[in-house]
């Protein structure tokens, strides 16, 4: 099963979270696409008279890893990752950064398979089926003596 893998430093976590924050006000679900120099972000509102698009280049992770598949659809960017996210799952988790966390890692999973013949608009991107956060966090002296 493919998967995307990401890395976020501390000092990158607030900026990601904000642009979570700004794309569940304008859309249900968040589409992620993913190759080894980028990744972006993209809602659509329900009325389809809204739309927002935030990149973010390699150098913003400390690692950003999209799977390599033979088996996947081949598109102009044959070496992407792309998958929806419900926005509200994104949301939930990163509304509220902690400051002492130190990294933040992201992992999404989804199906191999891609629907070829479809006239769908969303024609090769699946609902991912696993979406995992590990937060590393450093703990203050106080918090290590309670």
């Amino acid at each position: 099963m493919p998967s995307l893998s990401l890395l976020l430093p501390s000092s990158s976590i607030r900026p990601f979270s904000s642009s979570i924050s700004c794309l569940h006000k304008i859309g249900r679900t968040i589409f992620l696409e993913s190759s080894s120099t980028h990744l972006t972000l993209r809602t659509l509102n329900d009325t389809k008279s809204s739309f927002m698009k935030i990149s973010f280049t390699s150098s913003f992770f400390l690692t950003l890893n999209p799977p390599s598949s033979s088996k996947r659809k081949r598109t102009p960017s044959s070496d992407s990752f792309v998958c929806q996210i419900p926005s509200k799952n994104l949301y939930n988790i990163l509304r509220h950064p902690r400051s002492n966390v130190v990294t933040l890692k992201i992992e999404t999973q989804r199906k191999g398979v891609y629907v070829e013949d479809s006239d769908d608009e969303d024609e090769g991107e699946e609902e991912c089926l696993v979406l995992s956060f590990k937060m590393e966090v450093r703990l203050n002296k106080k918090e290590e003596g309670e």
